[in-house]
């Protein structure tokens, strides 16, 4: 689909392509010329999609792709938290987001399924309930609002209380008003899994854990369902696999 920018309509993919340009001249500028492009993509990036965005990269410098997942499964081997011969599912859920990857860790990691969740289970959808729990003044900026909610979110995930801005007052939340808000959200993303674990043929009981990226992954709650559910470990994974959405 592509964007319209003042008169002049852009393609995402030319977008993309120039934001890699300028951070490839960006590090080039305080560090040296690069060697190297690694770009962390989402893992349901078509192959067309890909395509698109090499053919608009404007750069003679080698590029190595890899998905989110990717990552986050080479971090775990790292750590030693997965080994080879284990069987792997990754969960991110950004702000518009929600997907859901199964991997057989061979030598060389073998994705086995990758399913997209509809909006509805992404990060963004939870914000929208925050703010209408704590929406009951007039005159209050929408952006802001939404803004001081992700941020009362993010907090969430560690302390049991959090004050949201709205306008000039400030209102208080709980972590269990957010997991009550949340639970419908909390169980399609769920769902999302399921339904990865289902297109792979993979029980839940041959999963080693479950890796977790995405702001929207990082609540307890999210955790502690997914063990509920499918009685498997869960691993938030590090800010650098979450920082593609």
């Amino acid at each position: 689909v592509p964007l319209v920018i003042g008169d002049v309509r852009v393609s995402a993919a030319h977008v993309v392509a120039r934001q890699l340009g300028d951070a490839v001249d960006l590090v080039a500028a305080e560090h040296g010329r690069p060697s190297l492009l690694t770009v962390i993509h989402p893992d349901d990036l078509s192959p067309h999609g890909r395509r698109q965005i090499e053919a608009a990269l404007d750069t003679d410098l080698p590029v190595r792709w890899a998905s989110r997942a990717a990552v986050s499964i080479h971090e775990a081997l790292d750590r030693g938290e997965v080994a080879v011969g284990d069987v792997v599912a990754a969960l991110h859920v950004g702000g518009a987001s929600c997907v859901a990857t199964v991997w057989a860790l061979t030598p060389t990691p073998r994705r086995l399924a990758v399913v997209s969740g509809d909006g509805s289970c992404a990060g963004g959808a939870l914000d929208d309930l925050v703010g209408r729990s704590v929406d009951a003044h007039e005159g209050v900026d929408p952006a802001a609002l939404r803004a001081s909610c992700e941020e009362a979110k993010s907090a969430l995930s560690t302390q049991t209380s959090v004050d949201v801005g709205v306008g000039e007052t400030r209102v208080r939340l709980v972590r269990t008003e957010l997991e009550e808000l949340s639970a419908p959200l909390v169980e399609r993303r769920l769902d999302t899994l399921a339904e990865a674990l289902r297109v792979a043929e993979v029980e839940p009981a041959a999963l080693r854990t479950v890796l977790l990226s995405g702001g929207g992954a990082s609540a307890p709650c999210v955790v502690e369902a997914i063990g509920a559910r499918f009685a498997t470990p869960a691993r938030l994974m590090t800010r650098r696999a979450s920082a593609i959405d």
